[in-house]
């Protein structure tokens, strides 16, 4: 199993899928930053990797409504290479 903590990581880093570490509204902490079509858009803290080539799946994040900016993304994230 491969855990990657995204708050260890500076803002402005590019991380797995080109998701970029934010400072979470909600929380205040970091995290990579998902942005899906409804406008719907998730602070990833935390994901764990089971398998390699499997995709990763949020263990700790916070979930907010904002303005569609960003990158849209797939509904669920891209595997880690």
């Amino acid at each position: 199993m491969k855990t990657q903590d995204f708050t260890l990581m500076p803002l402005g880093s590019l991380v797995a899928s080109s998701r970029t570490v934010i400072r979470c509204p909600q929380c205040r902490r970091n995290g990579a930053l998902e942005t899906y079509r409804d406008g719907t858009r998730i602070c990833v803290h935390a994901e764990e990797t089971v398998l390699p080539g499997m995709v990763p799946q949020p263990t700790d994040r916070c979930e907010f409504a904002g303005p569609r900016t960003g990158r849209a993304t797939d509904p669920a994230p891209s595997p880690v290479v």
